[in-house]
């Protein structure tokens, strides 16, 4: 869809594949972040904790209990808006 709009003529040629690059660029930016963020926060915890590895289990489960009751609802709510 982007080749096929009506760009102003400054956009056309090069600048118009570099403004599709950023626009990529920014947009697997928005997917990847957030997976980033949580190894991140996993690699700060381990900092934190130190030799507290049942504190991190805890945690780390606690986290992935979430994470599943989250996909469980929205796979749910995708079930009841198909029927």
């Amino acid at each position: 869809w982007v080749f096929a709009r009506k760009w102003p003529e400054v956009l056309y040629g090069p600048q118009l594949s570099a403004l599709c690059g950023i626009l990529s660029l920014s947009a697997w930016t928005i997917v990847v972040s957030p997976v980033l963020v949580l190894v991140a926060w996993g690699i700060w915890l381990v900092a934190i904790l130190d030799r507290h590895v049942i504190g991190l289990a805890v945690i780390m489960a606690g986290t992935s209990l979430l994470l599943s009751l989250y996909a469980i609802m929205l796979w749910w709510r995708t079930q009841w808006q198909s029927s």
